[in-house]
């Protein structure tokens, strides 16, 4: 079975199509913020299959644990971002909160469940995202990304470390 966050989106609908036509079960986690749910529907009528539904929030980490446990998950796709350039702009920090800290929430759960059987831990290549590169960007884009990313993980940070201080 494959997660697919972000699921009813354009593009993660597109996602389950494919992998729907190639024979994988999938189970969508969307939280509906940019879609609906009638989404899953026309992916039903497009693929001869329902696929699950859980509609909810990558950052919800009980709810995570909980589809981790009760499916039987191989893979995870995620789709599940924010993508509006003005909106980022005018919300930096919320924008940081769903498409980084949810997505180390989401790979985070699915590598700590594979961890646990030791076969494959071992397997398990030791890069996350969190690791260092020696390679610096080699675009002024892909340079401008990374100090903009360095000062909004520190935002972030600071922002998270204020608030649960109260």
């Amino acid at each position: 079975m494959i997660l697919v966050t972000g699921g009813t989106g354009y593009i993660g609908s597109h996602a389950c199509v494919a992998l729907a036509q190639a024979g994988h079960e999938l189970l969508i986690l969307d939280n509906l913020c940019n879609s609906r749910a009638g989404v899953v529907d026309r992916l039903q009528s497009l693929c001869g299959k329902r696929p699950g539904f859980v509609e909810g929030d990558i950052r919800d980490t009980t709810l995570l644990d909980n589809l981790f446990a009760r499916h039987p998950i191989s893979a995870v796709m995620h789709f599940a971002g924010l993508k509006a350039v003005g909106e980022s702009v005018q919300k930096p920090l919320e924008y940081y909160d769903n498409n980084v800290h949810g997505r180390r929430k989401t790979c985070w759960r699915r590598l700590s469940g594979l961890t646990r059987t030791p076969r494959l831990r071992e397997r398990l290549h030791p890069l996350t995202q969190c690791t260092e590169v020696a390679r610096p960007p080699l675009s002024a884009y892909g340079e401008r990304i990374a100090v903009r990313g360095m000062q909004l993980k520190q935002n972030f940070l600071d922002h998270s470390s204020h608030n649960t201080a109260h």
